[in-house]
């Protein structure tokens, strides 16, 4: 938890991110927090839109829909003994204040999750999986973080199928515990608003 405001001279945007503690790589909710981070999905405001892109996400349809926020997306980070989770984004200047309303609303939000959602959520997770197997040095960057961390190989058929046998109930389960986590806050740009 904590707070950090880095104020800047001019009329630029403000940066604002929200975040928890999250998963670290031997916890029981990392698989979870995965999921969530692609219901929650982000980007720019501006999107060609197209298979993968997102636009179907949270984070999409009720942060990015306002014209004054520049991008928005979900940050999931694990680490050895901790994780972090939670959302970043860029507002016109002035809009700091709401943009913090706007993260604090899909944060929260997460402790209800739809079966549509859980479902492409799962897809998005699952084909991002399979997809890095298509590039060499993604498996081996990835067979290296598993080795340091785990001491072992964990194919990805079995991460596939722990994903596939998420409910709604185990990621709002994991959602609620998410957000009892202490709060950081970090503000850049126009640290008034």
């Amino acid at each position: 938890g904590g707070e950090t405001r880095l104020a800047s001279t001019g009329a630029g945007p403000v940066g604002v991110a929200l975040g928890f503690q999250g998963a670290s790589w031997s916890d029981k909710s990392l698989v979870p927090l995965l999921v969530l981070q692609h219901i929650l999905g982000g980007g720019a405001s501006f999107s060609a839109g197209g298979p993968g892109k997102g636009m179907l996400s949270r984070i999409y349809e009720r942060v990015l829909s306002y014209g004054w926020v520049q991008s928005a997306q979900c940050v999931n980070a694990s680490y050895t003994h901790s994780g972090l989770f939670g959302i970043s984004g860029i507002a016109e200047p002035g809009q700091g204040n709401e943009l913090v309303s706007l993260i604090i609303g899909q944060l929260k939000d997460l402790t209800v999750i739809t079966n549509d959602e859980l479902q492409r959520a799962k897809n998005m997770a699952k084909g991002l999986i399979l997809y890095n197997l298509e590039s060499e040095r993604t498996v081996y960057a990835d067979q290296g973080c598993q080795l340091l961390v785990y001491g072992k190989l964990i194919p990805a058929k079995d991460v596939v199928a722990q994903i596939e046998a998420l409910t709604a109930s185990e990621l709002e389960a994991a959602a609620k515990e998410l957000l009892m986590s202490p709060l950081a806050l970090a503000v850049v740009g126009d640290t008034g608003t």
